[in-house]
Parts: C-alpha cells; structure tokens; sequence
C-alpha cells in the first residue's frame, strides 16, 4: 500500500456524533465511497449518489473522474459485502499503486460493528467421527 494512504479511526459511544464528525471531515473529498448499511449518506448529502450493487458502482466509478458515491449493502452478510467493495476498491487502486495515476479514493466503513463483529456466540462444538 503506498505511503501517503491514511487509516483514520472514529470511535466512541453510540449518539456521541461520529457519523456528524465523519460528515464533516468528508466535505471536500471528489472520489469518495461510504460503506453505508443504515443508508444515511445519500439521504443526508444531494452530492452522494446511492448505489445498491457492485456492478452498478463500479460503472459509475469507472465512467467519472470524481465520484461521491455510498454502497449500502442489500444483503445480511455485511461482512462479505464489505470484502468485496474492498477487493473492487483495490483493484481501482493499482493505477495509483503502481504510480500511473494520482487519483486516490476515500473509503468511509460506517457501522463497522455490523460487518466485523466484536464478539461471537460460542456454540458446543458438534462431535466429529474420523473414519480412517
């Protein structure tokens, strides 16, 4: 991953203002993507347009030179929703990567306690017979 890439983290309680600050703080970014499973973003921001599957946001990203765009995801496995905007995400990169582009992209993962859990339920694990 290239040196200039950012890791920014905004944690804190429930109502304590992260998606305000996040809000914030995305104003002047031309190529963004929200990861958005409670579909706030586009309703909140005119600028942002809603897109609800993979294929359709990555035309749009590959047809405009800037980009506002939120990805709320349709199915309940948001952790594999997740992964893959990060593999389409990446593969839009490798320009920027290999130095051929200067165009950088900002992903904003909202409600990351719903695609990467902080806990599971631990179940009995079921009894396995090995035939050898």
């Amino acid at each position: 991953m290239n040196k200039n890439s950012q890791r920014i983290l905004v944690s804190g309680r429930s109502s304590s203002g992260k998606s305000t600050y996040v809000k914030n703080a995305i104003k002047a970014v031309k190529r963004l993507v929200v990861f958005d499973p409670l579909d706030e973003y586009a309703r909140a921001d005119k600028s942002i347009s809603k897109f609800t599957d993979i294929p359709a946001l990555y035309k749009h990203i590959i047809t405009n030179k800037n980009f506002r765009a939120s990805y709320v995801p349709q199915s309940a496995d948001t952790q594999s929703e997740l992964f893959n905007l990060c593999n389409l995400l990446l593969a839009i990169q490798i320009p920027y990567e290999l130095g051929k582009s200067k165009q950088q992209l900002t992903l904003v993962v909202e409600e990351m306690n719903q695609s990467y859990p902080t806990s599971v339920k631990l179940r009995e694990p079921k009894s396995i017979t090995y035939k050898g």
